[in-house]
């Protein structure tokens, strides 16, 4: 984490590697979101608190999951999945904090989607 204010660099964790360096912050600034790949080499979302810590898995079902956004009450947390099951796909995917389940956004959409952002008020995915 690049801290702006001090203009300093600071390792929040050691474990877990990925080769798309992507993450965001929780509304609350508390944790980072990040996709870590661990011993699975799977590349799955985690939460780690912001001043350091171990790293807590959020998603688990199959694929990788990267390019995680935040909604604004810090209830979702949508995120790209690719899976190579049949074939390279991709689809969006939201985690519910509350529930702690994941579950495709769009569907019945034949085609593949990557990446996805909340609206301002966080009502509306786009």
């Amino acid at each position: 984490v690049y801290d702006i204010k001090a203009g300093s660099l600071r390792i929040i964790a050691n474990e877990g590697t990925t080769e798309f360096p992507n993450s965001c912050f929780t509304p609350d600034d508390r944790y980072i979101i990040t996709s870590l790949e661990f011993d699975s080499r799977q590349a799955k979302l985690c939460r780690i608190p912001r001043e350091g810590g171990k790293p807590v898995q959020l998603t688990f079902h199959s694929g990788n999951h990267f390019y995680p956004k935040c909604s604004p009450d810090g209830e979702w947390i949508l995120y790209t999945n690719v899976s190579s099951e049949s074939g390279v796909t991709r689809a969006v995917y939201a985690y519910n904090t509350k529930t702690k389940t994941s579950s495709r956004v769009f569907p019945g959409l034949e085609y593949d989607h990557g990446g996805g952002s909340f609206s301002p008020d966080g009502k509306h995915i786009g």
